[in-house]
């Protein structure tokens, strides 16, 4: 990936591209249903920058679909306030709009918004 390449080079000139690049193909891979993959991009993206909060959110929905309830719910909890302060919660209708998350972890997405929430 040429992003990839440059960010090694020269990474003060790069950096946000490629994160921002690693977020958005982080949020692609969720709604291909690819979650192994989103986790790995949205991990990637947070070693360069962990103030992004939308990285954060795809790597908890990322998370929840494949049944990693708590790894999801440490992650809410150390950053709740960004994470209710953000598009996050009007993310999951375009998750359940799109028919993204699996049946048997809906339960789970419904403790993590009710935890944001509060």
């Amino acid at each position: 990936m040429v992003l990839k390449e440059n960010y090694q080079k020269s990474s003060k000139e790069f950096e946000q591209d490629y994160c921002s690049c690693l977020g958005k193909q982080s949020w692609n891979c969720i709604f291909l249903g690819e979650f192994v993959k989103a986790v790995r991009y949205a991990r990637e993206g947070l070693e360069i920058d962990s103030t992004k909060t939308f990285i954060y959110a795809n790597l908890v929905v990322s998370l929840l679909c494949q049944g990693k309830y708590k790894q999801a719910e440490q992650i809410c909890s150390r950053h709740k306030e960004e994470l209710k302060g953000s598009f996050f919660l009007s993310d999951f209708e375009a998750f359940e709009e799109a028919n993204v998350i699996p049946q048997k972890y809906k339960k789970d997405v419904e403790k993590i918004k009710q935890m944001l929430n509060e």
